[in-house]
């Protein structure tokens, strides 16, 4: 299968039961998209989820650039918790206006 030309993720995370990810999604386009749910509460065990991580990291580390919003937490969380950085980073960042009158 080859590489999107751009793949965009975005990260959810809670404390509720530790600090951990609990999806990733991800986009190749506007109207293609899927979530991978990534809490061993999901999956069938610490081995399931283990793999599932390993194909997380895989599409992380592809050729193709990144693009996140306020990708700087999701860099941040993957390094931490699941070791799998991104590569090939393009991070939007939020740009706050305020009406001034």
């Amino acid at each position: 299968m080859p590489e999107p030309d751009w793949l965009a993720f975005d990260i959810e995370t809670t404390q509720r039961f530790g600090n951990q990810i609990t999806c990733i999604g991800f986009a190749t386009s506007p109207s293609a998209s899927f979530v991978v749910p990534t809490t061993d509460r999901y999956w069938s065990g610490k081995a399931e989820l283990s793999y599932v991580w390993d194909l997380i990291t895989k599409l992380l580390h592809g050729r193709n650039p990144k693009v996140t919003q306020n990708g700087h937490y999701d860099y941040y969380w993957l390094g931490q918790t699941e070791n799998a950085s991104a590569q090939n980073l393009f991070v939007r960042t939020p740009m706050f206006c305020a009406n001034r009158r």
